[in-house]
C-alpha cells in the first residue's frame, strides 16, 4: 500500500492475502472475499465469443443452462460440459462459448479452493447466430458511449440495467444503420433487438425500424416477418414462420426525435442507445 508505484505488485498483493485466509477461517474471522472473486471481461479469440479470465487463484468453470445453491449456500453446479480447472495463478486464460450453444447460458467461475457463493462469479450468456460476427455501424456511436465497439451488439452479453455503460452502444439525435455479415448463407426465422427506453435519462426506443437481407451485401430485398412484438420496452422482436437464408443482415433504425415538451431534457435530440442483436 505504501510502496512506490513503480514496485508495487498488486497481484503479488493479492496472493499474499489469498494466503492469509486460512488463518482467518481457522480462527473464526469473518472478512470480505471479493478479492478472490475471478475477473471476466468479454472477449473474441479466433473468431470465438467467450470471456477474459485473470484469477489471483486456480479456479473452475463450467458453462450451465441451469444453476442452484444447496441450502448452506453452496454452489452446485449442473454443466453443459463438465466443470473445467484452470491451474495458472494471475494468468489471462480465455474460456469461448460452447461451439454447439444455442439459447440462454450461464458461466460460473469459482476459486477451486472455495465453493463458497461469494466468491462466485457469473455471466448470462445469450448464445446465437449473430455471436461474434462482423458488424458495421454507421454513423459510429457517440465518444460517451462507445461500449466495447461494434462487437457489444454480438458478444453474447444482453446489458443489465440500471444502465451499465460499456454495455450499451449510444447515439444523440441520429438514426442508426447495421450491417451484420454472418460469413456464409445460413438460415434464421427471428430476430432480437435489445434497445432502452428511458426518457429521464433523454434515451427513448426507435420509432420505426426496418429490416433488409441480401446474399452479397449489394442487393438488398425487405424482410418482412409474420409476427411482430414491439410493446416490450426493452426487446423489439421479429419472427417469421418458415426460415430465411440469407448472409447480410441489414437493420436501419429512426431516432425518435426532438424531446417532447414536460419531458426531462425537452427541446434536446433524444439519445438512441442499442445492445445485443440476436439471430435465431
Amino acid at each position: 500500500l505504501w510502496s512506490e508505484p513503480s514496485k508495487s505488485d498488486y497481484s503479488d498483493f493479492l496472493n499474499r492475502l489469498s494466503s492469509l485466509r486460512f488463518n482467518w477461517e481457522l480462527n473464526g474471522i469473518n472478512y470480505s472475499r471479493s478479492f478472490m472473486r475471478p475477473e471476466l471481461l468479454p472477449a473474441k479469440k479466433n473468431n470465438k465469443a467467450g470471456f477474459q479470465l485473470k484469477s489471483p487463484s486456480p479456479c473452475m468453470y463450467s458453462w450451465n443452462a441451469t444453476a442452484s445453491l444447496n441450502p448452506a449456500g453452496s454452489y452446485v453446479p449442473n454443466p453443459v460440459k463438465e466443470a473445467v480447472k484452470i491451474e495458472e495463478k494471475n494468468a489471462e486464460t480465455f474460456i469461448p462459448i460452447p461451439d454447439s450453444a444455442m439459447g440462454n447460458l450461464t458461466l460460473q467461475v469459482w476459486p477451486k479452493s472455495s465453493n463458497d457463493i461469494y466468491s462466485l462469479t457469473r455471466y448470462k450468456v445469450s448464445a446465437h447466430k449473430a455471436l461474434t460476427k462482423e458488424i458495421s455501424l454507421n454513423p459510429e456511436p457517440s465518444e460517451h458511449y462507445p461500449g466495447n465497439g461494434a462487437y457489444t451488439l454480438c458478444d453474447g452479453l444482453e446489458a443489465v440495467l440500471p444502465r451499465i455503460n460499456r454495455e450499451w452502444l449510444g447515439w444523440s439525435g441520429k438514426d442508426v444503420e447495421l450491417t451484420l455479415d454472418l460469413q456464409n448463407t445460413q438460415p434464421f426465422e427471428r430476430i432480437e433487438i435489445n434497445s432502452l427506453h428511458d426518457p429521464n435519462n433523454w434515451i427513448y426506443r426507435p420509432k420505426e425500424i426496418t429490416i433488409s437481407i441480401s446474399d452479397d451485401g449489394k442487393n438488398w430485398r425487405s424482410w418482412n416477418p409474420n409476427r411482430k412484438d414491439e410493446s416490450n420496452a426493452r426487446k423489439f422482436i421479429y419472427q417469421n414462420d418458415t426460415p430465411e437464408n440469407c448472409r447480410f443482415v441489414q437493420i436501419k433504425l429512426k431516432h425518435a426525435g426532438i424531446i417532447p415538451a414536460g419531458a426531462p431534457g425537452e427541446g434536446k435530440s433524444a439519445w438512441l442507445f442499442l445492445d445485443e442483436i440476436l439471430l435465431y
